[in-house]
């Protein structure tokens, strides 16, 4: 059974803010500039000479990297799923990123560094 746009949609939306949601819960942080945040913004574009459409998604969030994400494609069902599946994957770098980077550091403020 193959999902629907509005499916694949829903999923990668649903997917995005659970894990914003999450990450905010977290780490709190009193200041609201210092919360994590994203977008998603769906457009699609009709070409001049076939006049089929065209999908893109666009995503930006700091959870999945430092610049945005942009996908498209002729089916927006299939454009919407390929980009759960890569923001799936870059939201895991990220996060094993910033999990090392956390903990070099911590191992920076206790031992300090040798110059």
């Amino acid at each position: 059974m193959t999902l629907t746009v509005v499916d694949q949609l829903s999923a990668l939306r649903s997917y995005l803010f659970a894990e914003i949601d999450r990450w905010n819960g977290e780490h709190p942080h009193p200041l609201r500039s210092h919360h994590e945040r994203g977008s998603i913004t769906v457009a699609q574009v009709y070409e001049a000479a076939t006049g089929a459409p065209t999908f893109t998604i666009t995503i930006v969030c700091t959870l999945a990297g430092p610049g945005q994400l942009v996908f498209h494609g002729h089916d927006l069902a299939t454009v919407a799923e390929h980009a759960r599946l890569a923001l799936e994957h870059r939201v895991a770098a990220e996060l094993q990123r910033r999990d090392e980077k956390a903990h070099d550091d911590a191992f920076e403020r206790r031992f300090g560094i040798a110059v």
